[in-house]
């Protein structure tokens, strides 16, 4: 059962996706819990996903502060291949908490039955 700003988008035989929805109601803060068994090698995954922005308007109130600021995310990103960013969702009192809680009690549940229900493999 999904709750306060908590939905289950699909379900697999070895996976679970949800979306957890941010309070200030902006549906691109919103996060995507994947959850998802590997029973091969014992394993348990837990993909989040979500939109990310690079922050270039806290401290650059200038046009081309904000500019070079991109510039450099860019090259960064051209030159290492990664860039590190951050991403923060809103979440709104008790009810929110506990549907999240909820949410992942559900999925532990239906990776367990899951795994009880395969075949033990030789």
């Amino acid at each position: 059962m999904t709750s306060y700003r908590v939905m289950k988008q699909d379900e697999y035989s070895d996976t679970v996706i949800y979306r957890l929805g941010c309070s200030c109601g902006n549906p691109e803060c919103d996060l995507v819990l994947e959850i998802d068994c590997d029973p091969k090698l014992h394993q348990v995954r837990l993909h989040i996903f979500g939109n990310t922005a690079a922050s270039i308007y806290w401290n650059y109130p200038k046009w081309y502060q904000r500019l070079w600021r991109r510039f450099k995310y860019a090259f960064h990103i051209l030159f290492y291949g990664e860039v590190e960013l951050h991403s923060e969702m809103l979440i709104n009192g008790k009810e929110h908490i506990d549907s999240i809680i909820e949410v992942l009690e559900e999925a532990k549940q239906s990776i367990e039955t899951y795994i009880n229900s395969r075949p033990e493999e030789k």
